[in-house]
């Protein structure tokens, strides 16, 4: 029961469009679902390590202080995204881009590091872990309850990456472009209202 129901929660991450899903649609669009793949490995790790932390140490993450810093670095990851992508949209390439063993670990770096200074991340996966501590009394139970919750996000995750991929294949360079220009502005959006909650956080 602990399994199916969060993996039921997992799945339902996918009405989420936030940071995470443009940086997984603009890494497959522009070099293929294998960057798709290693970003969403970069993801997928950022969240055990969320979730590590916020069962073992919540009160820490918890505190203003953290969230603070975990925003700040949220707030210049995302629009130094959003810039980058508005600066180099994304090239039409027929074949797909071959890509060198150095950049698997910048495509799994970007997932990871966007994923992790989200503080919408930590509050996710607090609530669930407080959740989880609450029915789940077994170490086994609440174990299988948050594993299963990052099961059914890895699902989703590489379920955006092959629509992305096919996606591709469906539209005009010009549309691509469109897209890219949409992320970027998308991202710069996220991180500007990054600014703003910790204005509304600290001083208002």
């Amino acid at each position: 029961m602990s399994f199916i129901e969060g993996y039921l929660i997992g799945l339902a991450t996918v009405i989420f469009f936030g940071p995470v899903f443009f940086t997984i649609l603009n890494g497959t669009l522009q070099f293929g679902s294998r960057a798709g793949l290693i970003v969403t490995a970069g993801i997928i790790t950022s969240d055990i390590a969320c979730v590590s932390i916020c069962s073992l140490a919540s009160p820490f993450v918890a505190s203003n202080t953290s969230q603070l810093w975990i925003t700040i670095v949220g707030c210049g990851v995302l629009i130094g995204m959003g810039i980058k992508y508005l600066i180099k949209p994304i090239k039409y390439t027929e074949k797909p881009i071959k890509l060198h063993p150095k950049q698997y670990a910048g495509f799994f770096s970007k997932g990871f590091i966007v994923n992790f200074t989200s503080p919408f991340t930590f509050a996710f996966w607090l609530f669930n872990a407080t959740e989880g501590v609450t029915h789940y009394l077994q170490t086994l139970s609440f174990v299988s309850f948050l594993g299963a919750i990052v099961l059914g996000i890895l699902t989703i995750d590489i379920l955006k990456v092959y629509l992305a991929g096919y996606l591709k294949k469906l539209l005009q360079p010009k549309m691509l472009r469109l897209i890219s220009t949409g992320c970027g502005v998308v991202l710069i959006g996220f991180g500007l209202y990054l600014v703003w909650y910790i204005y509304a956080k600290l001083w208002v």
